[in-house]
C-alpha cells in the first residue's frame, strides 16, 4: 500500500570529518531501550553530543532544548531515505537546504504528499 523504506543502516561522513552510523530502530533495539522506557516499533532516534530525540508520527521526546536543532537532524532521515531509493551517495547543501547535483534526489525531498496530508 505505501513505499517506504522500512529498514537501513546507513554511515555517513560530513565535510567536517563527522562520521554519522544511521540505522533503524529494530536494528538498534538494545541501544533504543536506553533512551525510552517503552520500545516502539516505529521512530527514529537521534544520539548527539547535545542530548538525544526520538520521534515518530505520533510522538516526539526529547532531551534537547532548542527544538529546532532536533528538527533539523530529521534531515538525516530524508537524505538517507533519497540514497537508498537512488541507490547512490548523495551529497546535502546545507545552505542551499537541498541535495546536489541531483534533481531527482530533490523530487524525492519535495515530492507531493498524499491526499490525506496535503
Amino acid at each position: 500500500m505505501y513505499d517506504n523504506v522500512n529498514v537501513w543502516d546507513s554511515r555517513l561522513t560530513y565535510e567536517s570529518g563527522l562520521k554519522v552510523h544511521f540505522i533503524s530502530q529494530d536494528l538498534a533495539k538494545n541501544e533504543v531501550m536506553k533512551y525510552q522506557n517503552e520500545y516502539r516499533q516505529n521512530g527514529t532516534l537521534f544520539i548527539g553530543s547535545k542530548g538525544w530525540m526520538t520521534l515518530s508520527r505520533t510522538y516526539a521526546e526529547c532531551s534537547i532544548q532548542d527544538i529546532n536543532e532536533a528538527i533539523l537532524a530529521d534531515v538525516i532521515s530524508h537524505n538517507t531515505n533519497v540514497a537508498i531509493r537512488l541507490k547512490k551517495e548523495v551529497k546535502w547543501d546545507a545552505k542551499g537546504m537541498e541535495i546536489k547535483d541531483s534533481i531527482e534526489g530533490n523530487q524525492l525531498i519535495n515530492r507531493a504528499h498524499r491526499a490525506s496530508f496535503a
